[in-house]
């Protein structure tokens, strides 16, 4: 088989290191925070998603991980579908892991372990006990690792505090996020430290992120730095079908303008106040 130019391209020029599958920017949440302003999307097909993986599977490459995300995966009635075909076609990769808001059943999301599933992010922003028990029951029920993502709005310090002792208490692993719909700059290390009353802790800074070890609490979380570029040397595949290496396309896709300056690009305007609001999937 002779691989598209595109594939060939990706493969030996930027010799991705994982792949990052958004298989429809299409979500039954509408959260102020989140960067999918458009939320109209076609849905990847898996007969797509298979060709494209036996391409790259053919051109060599073995990737370090998978992610699969939205738009929201579990409002699909086939979700299952796209883990099947990263099982078939790279099942020597350990770490699969699967970004959701929650919204599915628990049994569903026990279920995917059946399809190589290993890793959660789930989306956890405000008190949601419905689905922080969701996160305690995944978090013991053998997965690698389930972790939270929590937006730093600083309009609703109450709701990052929550979110911190809940996976303190639960050793959830945690990931609070700059919030991209401002274009403020301010240490988040500082601000968290003094909002959670954190005793000594260690910082080490890294590009994208930096990680924080509270030695007293037993505790790290990391704290996830919005940029102007994302280059996390992934494959994307689009909901379109068509390939990527930059999540600037992700962006695009999702009603964004990829030209925007770091942490000002949002086209859309609305409350500050961040906030999830269950709507029909357009």
């Amino acid at each position: 088989m002779t691989m598209p130019v595109t594939i060939r391209t990706i493969l030996e020029e930027f010799k991705p290191e994982g792949i990052r599958v958004i298989v429809t920017y299409r979500c039954n949440k509408r959260c102020d925070f989140c960067f999918q302003v458009g939320h109209k999307s076609p849905i990847l097909e898996p007969e797509k998603l298979d060709s494209i993986f036996h391409q790259l599977s053919e051109g060599g490459l073995v990737p370090t991980y998978i992610t699969y995300q939205g738009g929201e995966l579990a409002i699909l009635n086939e979700a299952t579908k796209y883990f099947e075909v990263g099982q078939r076609w790279f099942p020597q990769v350990f770490r699969q892991s699967l970004t959701t808001n929650g919204t599915a059943k628990l049994g569903w999301y026990k279920k995917c372990k059946m399809y190589g599933i290993t890793h959660f992010t789930v989306s956890l922003h405000e008190p949601d006990p419905e689905l922080e028990k969701k996160v305690k029951v995944l978090a013991s029920d053998g997965f690698f690792a389930v972790r939270v993502n929590c937006y730093i709005d600083k309009e609703h310090p109450d709701n990052i505090r929550h979110v911190y002792q809940f996976c303190q208490k639960n050793n959830v692993q945690l990931t609070l996020c700059e919030d991209l719909r401002t274009g403020e700059t301010f240490n988040s290390v500082e601000y968290l430290a003094d909002l959670l009353d954190l005793p000594e802790c260690h910082v080490d800074y890294h590009k994208h992120q930096s990680v924080v070890r509270v030695p007293d609490q037993g505790f790290m979380f990391w704290i996830y730095k919005h940029l102007d570029n994302y280059d996390y040397n992934n494959v994307i595949v689009l909901p379109d079908g068509s390939l990527s290496m930059t999540f600037d396309d992700v962006l695009k896709g999702a009603g964004c303008d990829p030209a925007w300056g770091p942490k000002s690009r949002y086209l859309v305007t609305g409350e500050s106040a961040i906030g999830r609001k269950d709507v029909a999937a357009s």
